[in-house]
């Protein structure tokens, strides 16, 4: 059980430490972290971020990934999960890293349990950020993942091996581009059903039949959303698509 008394900016030069972030960034992290989606307006109030300088402090965040918009008018910002983010780190700062992972960690679980199935969508500006959170939509499917993508230079041996415990219970299929077949390849080697094709030419991810996470373009942007009406969507986008494929075995 979390410590409510406990100022959660305590954390801040934890943070700083161990990301190397400046002040008002670990501060609005931590903010979004401990309280959940929040306004600019409402970041101010709860730290010492300056009134005219909380935009310039969430579109940094944004950049570096770890800080998505929440939907509403105002729109609201939420952050992604602090225990991956850290984790990524962790090699670098590992005594430094693990207490303050697990205070966030607690107070991001918290308040992401208690979001209910009909919460706005939210997105992410870049790549990485895409990448972020697809792992983390990974590490909480139970059932299914389904894959359409033209680029999967992003899978590591850890996220086969995620992929693969769900396939043991559940179902994993993925659809990628026949020009990357090396990558088709190692996944199908995880004994993951894997299809390739030449006209490859969207790219989005649904997990559980009920989570969708839709790329945007070049820029590696995305919407992720919880529906079952688009999931439903994409999936059957995904079985006609793999109709025109070809499947591919490991090496």
């Amino acid at each position: 059980m979390s410590d409510s008394s406990r100022d959660p900016l305590s954390d801040v030069d934890h943070l700083m430490d161990v990301l190397g972030w400046g002040q008002y960034e670990s501060e609005a992290y931590i903010a979004l972290v401990h309280w959940g989606p929040l306004e600019a307006k409402e970041i101010v109030v709860r730290t010492d971020v300056h009134q005219g300088r909380e935009y310039d402090t969430i579109s940094s965040l944004q950049e570096r990934g770890v800080v998505q918009e929440a939907g509403g008018h105002p729109t609201k910002y939420r952050a992604t999960n602090p225990q991956k983010l850290i984790s990524e780190e962790q090699s670098k700062f590992e005594e430094k890293s693990e207490g303050v992972k697990q205070r966030l960690g607690t107070a991001y679980e918290v308040n992401f349990e208690t979001e209910t199935i009909e919460q706005a969508p939210w997105t992410t500006t870049n790549r990485s950020g895409t990448v972020r959170e697809v792992r983390e939509q990974i590490e909480a499917a139970e059932e299914s993942v389904v894959i359409v993508e033209r680029d999967l230079r992003w899978v590591e041996t850890s996220d086969k091996q995620d992929l693969q415990r769900i396939d043991d219970d559940g179902e994993v299929q993925i659809l990628g581009w026949n020009a990357r077949r090396d990558q088709l390849q190692g996944l199908a080697e995880f004994n993951l059903e894997t299809w390739e094709s030449s006209e490859v030419d969207t790219a989005f991810y649904v997990f559980d039949e009920s989570t969708v996470v839709s790329v945007l373009g070049d820029g590696g942007g995305a919407v992720i959303s919880k529906d079952e009406s688009m999931a439903s969507v994409l999936l059957r986008e995904f079985e006609r698509l793999v109709e025109q494929s070809n499947r591919v075995e490991g090496q």
